[in-house]
């Protein structure tokens, strides 16, 4: 396994860019980095990149936490108004 690599960094357009190896991806289980994602984490004078587990939906990566919020089975989606007005 790679430990550490010396790179620059480079103009990309209106951004700057680091080239990553296919050898330093690998190591850590990126074998095809299209369209990979990854999180990138600022700890001090330290980036850290992470490969970004994708074995979930990107709706269960946002909003995943919802599942553990208590539910009713009702919402309650404010007074009736209107032609949806129904008579109990």
């Amino acid at each position: 396994m790679i430990k550490s690599v010396n790179t620059k960094i480079r103009r990309w357009g209106n951004s700057q860019g680091i080239m990553l190896s296919k050898k330093l991806l690998s190591s850590i289980g990126i074998a095809d980095p299209q369209d990979q994602e990854i999180t990138i984490e600022v700890n001090g004078d330290q980036l850290i990149l992470k490969k970004r587990d994708q074995s979930q939906s990107r709706l269960m990566q946002n909003y995943g936490y919802l599942i553990n919020e208590p539910n009713s089975g009702e919402f309650n989606w404010g007074p009736d108004v209107g032609n949806e007005i129904i008579d109990d």
